[in-house]
């Protein structure tokens, strides 16, 4: 469409009846000069793509002005180790500054959690299962829930209590 540093471009774009901006260029001078613009335009929510760390430590151009960032390298090298981390599960997001965490994990054949009613694992003192799915449907589990090889389990908790799910 144009330059976004340019306060045309922006209005061309639609700026001044926007709800939402991302600037995500490959240049992040563009994406920061292009946010802070946006800004002057009241656009409520504004996410400027970041690569370079150096940018993240601005406290006065980043965090003061409201706007968003994403730094994709980041969350990219976060992923990789949250799955490193927890190599038994199939998905693995943090929540609460990496205290909690959410896991999906796959009930292996033998493993502790087959054939089992929910209600039966008194171990799981720091993690509650969320979720429970079977063939593609996907359920909020309760204490009848009965837990098959195949199955998949979303279970939350403290990171720290990581040990109490592998164990099962």
């Amino acid at each position: 469409l144009g330059d976004g540093c340019s306060h045309r471009t922006l209005e061309e774009g639609g700026a001044k009846e926007s709800d939402f901006l991302a600037a995500v260029t490959n240049n992040d001078q563009v994406n920061i000069i292009a946010s802070l613009l946006a800004k002057t335009y009241r656009i409520p929510r504004v996410v400027a793509r970041i690569s370079g760390p150096q940018q993240l430590d601005n406290p006065l151009l980043l965090k003061k002005t409201g706007l968003y960032t994403v730094y994709p390298e980041k969350v990219v090298a976060d992923k990789i180790a949250q799955l490193i981390e927890v190599p038994f599960a199939s998905l693995s997001e943090v929540f609460v500054e990496g205290r909690v965490q959410m896991l999906k994990l796959e009930v292996k054949k033998g493993a502790g959690l087959e054939g089992r009613k929910l209600s039966e694992l008194e171990r799981l003192s720091s993690w509650i299962l969320v979720a429970h799915s079977r063939a593609g449907k996907l359920t909020i589990p309760r204490g009848d829930t009965l837990i098959r090889s195949g199955d998949y389990v979303i279970g939350l908790g403290i990171k720290e209590a990581l040990k109490e799910l592998e164990e099962l």
